[in-house]
């Protein structure tokens, strides 16, 4: 999932939970084994780190 930090930090937590949500249920419907759903999960953790990480490193602008 890309994430865009043009939206709040909590609609990019709900839409990491919601990633993590679908693998578990495609995981509960046979639809992916075990390692497949776990994998899905660690990426969508990653990318919400990355992106966390990233968002702390941009310089903020000042208000006008």
């Amino acid at each position: 999932m890309a994430m865009n930090w043009g939206v709040k930090p909590a609609t990019t937590a709900i839409l990491t939970l919601a990633d993590i949500k679908a693998a578990a249920d495609a995981f509960e419907r046979g639809e992916v084994n075990v390692f497949d759903a776990l994998d899905a999960i660690a990426v969508a953790i990653e990318a919400y780190e990355a992106t966390a990480r990233e968002a702390t490193a941009r310089p903020r602008r000042d208000a006008a």
